[in-house]
């Protein structure tokens, strides 16, 4: 249960408090603009005599800290305005600081020192008149929501972000590291990250059949792909089951009469006792529970790697610029099949698999007058409903999921009446794939 207070504290109450940035945060970034709008605010209320409220703010409170979720921008130019007055009045800048902030600091704190010298804020008024509102809770999820729903102030916090800090929270040393690698994927070109994150949501929703239409726009990762369990309020990280096992094996021999068990390896570029390029054998699926803490990290870390490398195969990127709403419905399934696919079976038989699957959506794309969400959420590519997630998942073999596919087109679709209609079609969508529909032929 969250404790949440809430409350309001003049500026020298509020710099008393044990106040840090968290390492996640983003760096201090205010301009000259931003900073010189709020002298004037500040020195035409000092003038007033009246009261002033600076906004609100969002803290976490942990331990005897007071983490700031919200309103560092706002405070920490507040700190360098009273160190300009004041030299000695606020610990809070002798904190440690990202070193991203370190330039605007600098250059803030000497715009504010010019500033002052022409104009006239009275330390007292400062302390005394402006306030600051703020909640208060000692839950980091709790803390972030409340942003998320309160932040009016320019863009909302996007939901990978309050994933980021969900998962951080747990982990106890080198939580930096974390830190900038998420920061690091997020700047990795055409927004890989967002793309990932999305896809992992899209799969995982598809295997418990809560695939809805509107997640076909949008889904809510963080609600996806936040820490699935608690034990007794603590972080619970699990041994290795008998279903998840390092996937270094690619076949096993038993013996029956020796009960002896051979275990066959894939080719593995080894150091020593460690494994180059790790991240291929991280014990890790898409439909499995998610970890918290470093696990969360190496879980991302193994999808975006994988992501990277279907990126410059031509097969994934079949239906990329495609054009209107239909066929962007049909190319997200596309692409989360393939990405799915390629997590159990890898290389094996993709390109067939990318064809079987690919004359299901240009089926429904030419025999349907307008294509609906609605329908591609259920998987109604014909009468009968044909789940491509599903199939994958329960599923033993590559060989396996495509010939479930080809059963399906040989006996659910009208393919004669789709070869009629694709000779005089020239649709942007089916034209991306054309070699898939000599499947048919």
């Amino acid at each position: 249960m969250s404790n949440q207070k809430v409350g309001t504290l003049n500026l020298q109450e509020l710099f008393k408090k044990d106040l840090i940035i968290p390492k996640f945060q983003r760096p201090y970034s205010w301009n000259e603009e931003q900073v010189e709008q709020l002298l004037l605010d500040l020195i035409e209320a000092n003038k007033n005599q009246k009261k002033y409220l600076i906004g609100n703010a969002i803290f976490y409170e942990n331990n005897s800290k007071l983490e700031i979720i919200d309103g560092q921008q706002r405070i920490t130019t507040l700190a360098l305005i009273f160190k300009v007055l004041d030299k000695n009045i606020v610990n809070f800048l002798n904190n440690e600081i990202n070193p991203l902030s370190a330039k605007n600091l600098k250059q803030n704190h000497q715009i504010i020192n010019k500033f002052l010298e022409k104009e006239n804020l009275d330390l007292n008024f400062l302390k005394n008149n402006v306030f600051i509102t703020y909640i208060n809770t000692n839950d980091l999820d709790e803390a972030f929501v409340l942003f998320d729903s309160q932040n009016t102030r320019g863009k909302s916090l996007e939901r990978k972000d309050i994933l980021k800090v969900h998962h951080l929270h747990p982990i106890k040393n080198n939580r930096t590291i974390y830190a900038q690698k998420w920061e690091k994927w997020e700047k990795e070109e055409k927004n890989y990250l967002n793309h990932i994150l999305y896809l992992l949501s899209l799969i995982r929703k598809s295997i418990r059949g809560e695939l809805k239409p509107n997640h076909l726009e949008n889904i809510d990762v963080f609600k996806e792909l936040k820490l699935s369990f608690f034990v007794d309020d603590e972080f619970q990280f699990n041994k290795l089951n008998n279903y998840n096992q390092p996937p270094i094996f690619e076949r096993f021999d038993f013996d029956f009469e020796k009960n002896l068990l051979t275990l066959i390896t894939h080719p593995i570029r080894k150091k020593g006792e460690d494994f180059v390029d790790g991240y291929k054998y991280l014990p890790f699926e898409i439909n499995s529970s998610i970890e918290s803490g470093d696990n969360f990290f190496s879980f991302i870390w193994k999808y975006f790697e994988i992501y990277k490398i279907l990126k410059t195969n031509n097969i994934f990127t079949k239906l990329d610029n495609i054009s209107g709403s239909g066929n962007i419905f049909l190319s997200k399934i596309y692409k989360a099949s393939l990405f799915f696919y390629y997590d159990k079976f890898g290389n094996e038989n993709l390109e067939l698999f990318s064809k079987k699957v690919f004359i299901l959506l240009a089926y429904v794309r030419i025999t349907k007058h307008q294509i609906k969400k609605e329908r591609v959420a259920k998987f109604e590519w014909s009468d009968k409903r044909f789940d491509i997630f599903k199939t994958i998942l329960l599923s033993y073999s590559s060989k396996e999921v495509i010939k479930k596919i080809e059963n399906y087109i040989k006996f659910y679709l009208d393919t004669e009446k789709f070869k009629q209609e694709i000779k005089g079609t020239k649709l942007h969508f089916i034209n991306k794939y054309e070699g898939a529909l000599n499947e048919l032929y």
